[in-house]
């Protein structure tokens, strides 16, 4: 049975609009209670689990309720050593459990220029953090005569954290990120620092002073994340440009043959970007677009380009690749990217 016990207090929080000139968020949800996490591999049959001092953990967990499933990260650091053995007919589960926490959900819209960019936006700020071995016996499992034990070990509580110092998370997921038509070419030397200014606020997020202790993720298609800062942060780039609604989604090509690519990756010194797009004819490749470009540096790179295809034939439904790679003064590649883009089924008008 699951020690999670959360529930929605939306209806008490009085302040559940926020707006600066560039973004406007609205709180969804207000969770509080306990969040338990699955914490690493399982183990048992006289296995053991040991966990140093300092030692990190990224943790993901759905949460179910009212019907509805949310999904939420974060990442545990023990603030001193643990470890626990298995006995030979035991298998454990072990799991992580933030009690006092709260999970806010915000819809957020960002204008960039001419562009509306809708996210989801879930900040996570946990309690003291408990974990549990979760032991009980499982001869099948084991291949052993059971055990004249008690279904779950006496030290079922586990080992308690005694820090409450633990970082606090924010997970941004890209819902739409589309152009007004009919309106006029991005300007990249300020469409480049808007970008960075809007990448910038994600740590801080809607409703909240700034946090500079923030680990902050990226969820991308099939429920997949990418931690952008962080003990365990993930070394490539990622799109903040991409909608993310389901699963196996590509990149698609605007109206009027635009590709907006909003990318952010390490911080890097002086950088500079790269971009290509390749089409493939019956396995010969052609790059249809190859240019720099422009790259803003605060905590993070954040790198911007408003791409105009040329007029060539492209079948709808066609996939093409998207390579981007950002490299620094000294011309060493610090990360990268590659990504399907389609030419989406656009109505006659």
């Amino acid at each position: 049975m699951s020690r999670t016990k959360i529930k929605d207090e939306i209806e008490r929080i009085r302040d559940v609009s926020w707006s600066n000139p560039l973004k406007v968020c609205e709180l969804q949800h207000y969770y509080t209670g306990t969040f338990c996490f699955p914490l690493g591999p399982e183990f048992g049959c006289g296995g053991s689990i040991n966990i140093t001092e300092s030692q990190s953990f990224t943790l993901s967990g759905k949460f179910a309720l009212k019907g509805a499933e949310i999904g939420a990260s974060a990442t545990f650091t023990s603030s001193t050593a643990w470890s626990k053995s298995s006995k030979p007919c035991e298998w454990c589960k072990p799991e992580i459990c933030y009690i006092d926490s709260v999970l806010e959900v915000w819809e957020c819209e960002h204008f960039l220029d001419w562009y509306s960019w809708k996210s989801e936006f879930k900040r996570f700020t946990p309690g003291r953090a408990q974990i549990y071995p979760n032991c009980k016996t499982d001869k099948e499992k084991c291949d052993c005569e059971s055990e004249t034990t008690a279904l779950h070990q006496p030290n079922a509580l586990g080992f308690v954290d005694n820090s409450d110092q633990q970082m606090l998370t924010a997970m941004v997921r890209t819902t739409e990120f589309k152009k007004k038509y009919g309106t006029k070419p991005s300007n990249p030397k300020k469409d480049v620092k808007v970008a960075s200014t809007l990448v910038e606020s994600l740590f801080k997020g809607p409703g909240k002073p700034c946090e500079s202790d923030v680990e902050l993720v990226v969820e991308t298609n099939n429920s997949k994340i990418h931690r952008l800062t962080g003990p365990n942060s993930n070394s490539g780039l990622v799109l903040l440009s991409k909608e993310n609604c389901g699963a196996g989604n590509s990149i698609s090509i605007q109206k009027n043959n635009l590709l907006p690519v909003l990318a952010v990756g390490p911080y890097t010194k002086n950088p500079d970007a790269r971009i290509k797009l390749i089409q493939n004819n019956t396995g010969n490749e052609i790059v249809l677009f190859e240019e720099e470009a422009l790259v803003e540096v605060g905590r993070l790179s954040t790198i911007w380009k408003e791409i105009k295809l040329p007029d060539v034939e492209i079948v709808p439904g066609e996939n093409l690749k998207l390579e981007i790679e950002l490299v620094d003064n000294e011309g060493q590649i610090k990360a990268t990217l590659c990504e399907n883009v389609k030419m989406p089924h656009f109505p006659q008008a």
